[in-house]
């Protein structure tokens, strides 16, 4: 008769609330403090290109990621066979859905010119592009560890 593992003992439920809970407290605080002190640093035009920048970066993640995210509070507790397919399947759809935008600012920078009206992004097309890449693709992370209970 072999010896079977203790099982994994498991934070509670009320403590990985509450530190998550601390993260986005200090998320938002962050979120609302941030503006001040850029608005104090950078000149208006400055500001404007800063804000139009992240208005891009905050629409396409809402757009491209198209809540895939959410679908792992359904499906991960539900089945607990299959769980790396479905968290692989999501990170696939992360990552094809970031490099869109990447690819479209690489190829074409020209685009923000068209959408804003003026030539002011279109030095920041590519960096754009990777901010959204890399706001995309690993968006997932956190919600699968909430998904999970970890």
């Amino acid at each position: 008769m072999t010896a079977q593992p203790a099982p994994a003992k498991r934070t509670p439920l009320a403590v990985q609330a509450f530190w998550l809970l601390v993260a986005r407290t200090v998320g938002y605080a962050l979120t609302v403090v941030l503006p001040l002190l850029l608005v104090r640093v950078f000149s208006q035009r400055e500001y404007g290109i800063f804000k139009q920048a992240f208005v891009i970066v905050g629409t396409t993640y809402a757009l491209m990621s198209m809540s895939m995210n959410v679908s792992a509070f359904y499906f991960l507790p539900r089945k607990q066979e299959g769980r790396s397919q479905i968290a692989l399947n999501i990170l696939l759809f992360n990552a094809v859905m970031g490099m869109v935008p990447f690819l479209l600012l690489a190829r074409y920078p020209q685009v923000l010119a068209r959408i804003f009206g003026g030539p002011e992004l279109v030095g920041y097309a590519r960096l754009l592009g990777a901010v959204m890449l890399f706001t995309i693709f690993p968006s997932f992370i956190e919600s699968i560890a909430t998904a999970l209970q970890d």
